[in-house]
């Protein structure tokens, strides 16, 4: 069996996070998304995967490796220019000659760990040319909003509706089952308004001429491209782990430790689920989590206080700190007695590659580049 990882995008708007490494292999809870959905490939039965790249492909390539620590093969296809989603899936239609049904993964999103599985049987069961799995959400205009027919099959995709004329609150979640039919379709696909070529307006043609499945998700979900929502992703990881829900063969490549019960660490408090990765160092007095990840090689002086926040590898925390919803790329700083703390569900800071947070109590939503 055969699976599409779309990996090619640039991740303009997690800027400065995606300076040094590309949104699908960024570290969320000791793996990143990539590893996570090719890891639930696998344990499908999956056992070739193409991953189209772009945008930093050689640190995909590099992260991601031949696939076989995960269980399968990959091969890795160049999108030469960044001309949409369809686009991207048609760089794979030779690749997929003769495979059907096979599945499509945008490496970005979180999707919870049965959802190919579902898509796959829903294709095979009722003989639909594809399924495509929606999530229920807030702010559907801010996504491909579905519509579905009285039978429950979808009637069209509405790309960003404005807000109040949403068909639904039901969104495309970025993962699908498709037979070969759909290619057919990406070839007649026409430039949206953003002058792209996308997957929705295609499914959309297909869904026009054959059934195409909804596969709910429930609102467990989230696209992980923005900061506020990489820190969501990274805590649904943490819930997997800490719910047995992951395939052992991720598990195994991970570099660190979950901590799923209240532990101490030399003089740390350490409070579930959190991830400490290798070569970190917590002073006494600190108290981690909960939804603290540490990538390793990370410094957290004595009496600070992190939670739901990402520390990507070899960032450090003064002491007395207290930080919470941050995210600190690789190798950047927070001054002692920090107060970088956001309580409404966004970010507080992002503090990118190599830099240093001076300010002692940055509003919510700073970004240092």
């Amino acid at each position: 069996m055969r699976a599409v990882l779309l990996a090619a995008g640039e991740g303009k708007r997690l800027r400065p996070v995606t300076f040094d490494r590309p949104k699908p292999i960024i570290p969320l809870a000791g793996f990143s998304l990539a590893h996570y959905h090719l890891s639930l490939l696998s344990s499908l039965g999956v056992d070739e995967a193409a991953v189209v790249v772009g945008f930093g492909e050689e640190k995909v390539k590099a992260a991601l490796g031949d696939g076989r620590e995960l269980g399968l093969e990959i091969t890795y296809l160049k999108q030469d220019r960044q001309l949409g989603t369809a686009h991207a899936l048609m760089v794979a239609e030779q690749w997929l000659e003769g495979s059907e049904p096979f599945l499509l993964i945008y490496s970005d999103v979180y999707i919870p760990p049965d959802t190919p599985k579902a898509l796959l049987s829903a294709v095979e069961g009722e003989g639909a040319e594809a399924a495509v799995a929606v999530a229920s959400v807030e702010t559907p205009w801010e996504f491909g909003v579905v519509e579905a027919d009285p039978r429950g099959r979808l009637r069209r995709i509405v790309e960003k509706p404005r807000r109040g004329e949403e068909p639904s609150n039901l969104v495309i979640a970025g993962a699908f089952a498709f037979k070969r039919s759909i290619f057919g379709e990406l070839k007649s696909t026409k430039p949206s308004p953003r002058g792209e070529l996308e997957l929705t307006d295609s499914i959309t043609m297909l869904a026009s001429r054959s059934d195409v499945l909804l596969v709910g998700v429930g609102d467990r979900w989230t696209d992980a491209g923005r900061p506020e929502d990489l820190l969501r992703a990274s805590s649904y990881l943490l819930d997997d782990v800490a719910g047995s829900r992951l395939p052992q063969t991720l598990l195994k490549l991970v570099s660190g430790r979950f901590y799923l019960r209240k532990s101490t660490e030399g003089g740390a408090e350490i409070r579930p689920p959190t991830f400490v990765g290798a070569n970190a160092i917590l002073e006494e007095g600190s108290v981690l989590g909960p939804y603290a990840i540490l990538e390793g090689f990370n410094s957290v002086g004595s009496r600070s206080l992190i939670e739901r926040s990402l520390l990507l590898s070899g960032s450090s925390v003064g002491a007395g700190s207290r930080v919470k919803r941050a995210i600190l790329c690789s190798n950047s700083s927070l001054s002692p007695e920090t107060r970088a703390v956001s309580e409404d569900g966004g970010f507080s800071v992002v503090v990118g590659p190599g830099r240093k947070l001076r300010e002692k109590n940055p509003p919510a939503g700073t970004v240092v580049w």
